[in-house]
């Protein structure tokens, strides 16, 4: 094992062993091999451990928590336990392309200034891929950008992945982990990051995101997001960060999805 990985990945999981198989596999196959595999395990009932163990690998660590069922505190705790400088999060539901990384970590030493970078990824179910999300709004196919993404992103024009984003640790102690008093908390999180610093966005689908049976409560957790997105729009307006017709217009939007869920 090595004590000082250039990048932690950080998968966190409830009962999806056989799909947590899939995405460990994508990210120890990755092109760029010095990084360590953080499975945070929020109680499983299933034989997730057994599917930990069955990867010989020693860049592969795994921590067992009691079930929580708050996404939040449980990648907080991966958070808490990497060691690297870069940290990577992955759903064990989704995969990555096999360059994810070294396409991020190059663009990230590239770009200093950046403190997080994200990815386009791909929507897919078992009849194929349905969907491919980039972000031409800034720039072009094949490139990487570096801007600020704050002000779309409060106001729900932009949409980030999990699974494509990976962090600096400085940015992180900067801004803060992710709000344990919220479910997810994933939204308000990005918020932070964005407001923060600028990002870097490769234009190309580096991650895969999984439509499966599993997603039954992807309602609920969509409805958890508009009420993180409500209380990231509060936040910022009580800090004197966006102004007050930002702040009508964003929230009528957010309650009115809510509504709707």
């Amino acid at each position: 094992m090595n004590p000082n990985p250039l990048i932690s990945v950080v998968i966190c999981t409830y009962d999806r062993a056989a799909m947590l198989r899939e995405a460990m596999a994508s990210v120890l196959a990755q092109r760029f091999r010095d990084l360590e595999l953080l499975i945070i395990d929020d109680g499983s009932e299933d034989n997730t451990e057994d599917v930990v163990r069955g990867f010989a690998d020693s860049r592969v660590n795994s921590v067992r928590l009691a079930h929580s069922g708050r996404l939040s505190r449980v990648r907080n705790a991966g958070i808490a336990r990497a060691r690297a400088e870069l940290i990577a999060f992955l759903d064990s539901d989704d995969l990555w392309r096999g360059d994810k990384l070294d396409v991020q970590v190059r663009a990230m030493e590239e770009r200093p200034e950046a403190g997080f970078c994200i990815s386009g990824y791909d929507i897919f179910d078992d009849a194929g891929v349905r969907r491919v999300k980039l972000y031409p709004e800034y720039g072009n196919a094949g490139s990487a950008t570096t801007c600020r993404i704050f002000d779309r992103l409060i106001r729900g024009e932009v949409t980030l992945c999990s699974s494509s984003i990976v962090v600096r640790r400085e940015m992180v102690e900067r801004v803060g982990g992710l709000n344990e008093e919220l479910r997810t908390g994933d939204y308000e999180f990005y918020t932070r990051l964005a407001w923060e610093s600028p990002a870097v966005i490769v234009h190309e689908a580096l991650a895969r995101v999984r439509k499966h049976a599993g997603n039954a409560s992807e309602a609920e957790f969509s409805a958890a997001g508009l009420e993180e997105a409500i209380f990231a729009v509060e936040r910022f307006y009580a800090l004197g960060a966006i102004g007050g017709d930002v702040r009508d217009a964003c929230l009528t939007k957010y309650r009115r999805e809510l509504a709707g869920r």
